[in-house]
């Protein structure tokens, strides 16, 4: 299982048949027309190396721009038990954090935007 995402389900011919757990892989046997996986994401902080303090923010293996004209670093209360809980998305891959717009660097095109936040 990816160690980002917090589940890994498997579905074969339609039947889940397999919760993944964390450091397992999967062996598929006999007559598997159609397999599916559902990873399970949930918002998780990577702290920078040398600083504790600055940390991106990701969704399972996206990391996410805060979209922001502000030149100055945002400074949050955030944490790995609380960041699932704030960070709201649409289904879409579009986020809020309180009153911030957040996507996937990924799909920054001409927005200014921050990668590092401040934590505290």
């Amino acid at each position: 299982k990816p160690h980002w995402a917090k589940k890994t389900n498997i579905k074969t011919n339609e039947k889940k048949i397999y919760t993944v757990k964390d450091a397992e892989y999967f062996k598929f046997k006999g007559d598997t027309k159609k397999i599916e996986i559902e990873f399970i994401c949930q918002g998780r902080l990577d702290r920078c190396i040398d600083d504790d303090k600055t940390a991106s923010i990701f969704w399972g293996p996206y990391a996410l721009a805060v979209v922001s004209d502000n030149e100055e670093c945002f400074n949050l209360k955030l944490d790995n038990q609380n960041i699932s809980e704030k960070l709201i998305h649409d289904g879409d891959l579009n986020f809020r954090l309180e009153d911030l717009k957040l996507k996937p660097l990924s799909r920054i095109e001409k927005e200014k935007y921050h990668i590092y936040i401040k934590i505290n």
